[in-house]
This record gives structure tokens, sequence and C-alpha cells, in this order.
């Protein structure tokens, strides 16, 4: 049985008068899950005066809102009334709804996914993209499951798309995984990153 909320981002989204920054990756807090580890992260600036990313802004915004309305005391003040009082460009952001994709200044989509009770990212990600034809995946991660569960969850769920699995030696790999003519492996030394 293939779990559920096995892979949980973190998010970060700093506030400053003019300028944003939104990073959105496995890395927890601590030393090793920001240099020490190997983590994977995506990371968008944003600039008041030019707005590029701000529909992806927009609707880590409006996650980061929906959650923190349930905060209370300090927290509640901070996330409530300071950041929108002391981050001014946070009022200029696009409306947006939280599911589906955003356009970016570059002419790419992005979309904020996060799970859900009933919806989780594996399932939204498929509802997204939908029926679209999709060249090819790349799977990237330090830790697998060892069975490769979540690879197959993905190739079920793009039947005819071929699977990039790029590994870690010093990682957790998904030696049990049943093999298929889909999938290419390589090292994560070799790819660039």
């Amino acid at each position: 049985q293939f779990g559920k909320g096995l892979f949980h981002p973190k998010i970060w989204m700093l506030f400053g008068e003019q300028e944003g920054l939104l990073i959105v990756g496995s890395g927890n807090l601590t030393y090793s899950g920001n240099g020490g580890g190997d983590e994977v992260w995506s990371a968008f600036h944003f600039d008041g005066r030019q707005q590029h990313h701000a529909a992806v802004f927009a609707s880590a915004w409006a996650y980061l809102s929906r959650l923190s309305s349930f905060a209370k005391g300090i927290v509640a003040e901070k996330t409530t009334r300071w950041i929108t009082e002391h981050t001014p460009w946070l009022a200029s952001l696009p409306k947006t709804r939280l599911e589906g994709f955003s356009k970016l200044d570059n002419g790419e989509e992005a979309a904020f996914v996060y799970n859900q009770p009933q919806n989780g990212i594996l399932q939204q990600l498929g509802d997204l993209v939908g029926n679209d034809k999709i060249a090819e995946i790349l799977l990237m991660s330090p830790y697998y499951d060892v069975k490769g569960k979540a690879i197959e969850a993905i190739r079920d769920l793009f039947p005819s798309c071929p699977i990039n699995i790029v590994l870690e030696e010093n990682g957790l790999l998904p030696l049990s995984v049943t093999a298929n003519k889909r999938y290419s492996f390589y090292d994560w030394k070799t790819v660039g990153i």
C-alpha cells in the first residue's frame, strides 16, 4: 500500500518591504536541512517593482493565510496584521485561487499544490496535467522507498511517459522496484546537480 503524506515539502516565505523570497523544498530548518544534507529546493524571488512570480506568491500567500487563520496570540498578530502592515506589496498580488496553474512573467506556468484531506499532491498533479501529453518525467530525490512504490504510483498516473530517475548513492535507493522499460536511472553526481 502506498502511504499518504510521505512527501512533506517545507515552505518558507520571507517578507521585505518591497521584496519577498519564496522557498519550497525538502529541507528542515536545521543545519543538515540547509547545507549538510541532500535536499531539493525551488526558489522564487518577488520584487514589488517588477512583479515577477506574482502569481506564485499570491498562491503561496493564500495558502499560508488560510493556515494562519487558526493561529492564536502573538502568532496570529504577526501573521494577520504585522506581515500585511509591513509588506505593502502583498496587496498588489493578483487575486488567485489555490488550485490550478498560474501564469508566470516568462510565459511558463506553475501550480502551488499541497496536501488536502481528500486530495493528495500526486492526485492533484494528475488532475492538473489531465490528458496533456507529457514528454518525460524527471524524479530527483536523495531518498526513495526501497520497493519503489512512489515511482510506481507516478508510473501508473502517467502510463505512457518515460521516467528518468536520479539516484544519490548515499541516500535510500529503490532497490526492490519492479523493472520497467520506461525507467532510466541516473547518478546524482553525473547529471550536474
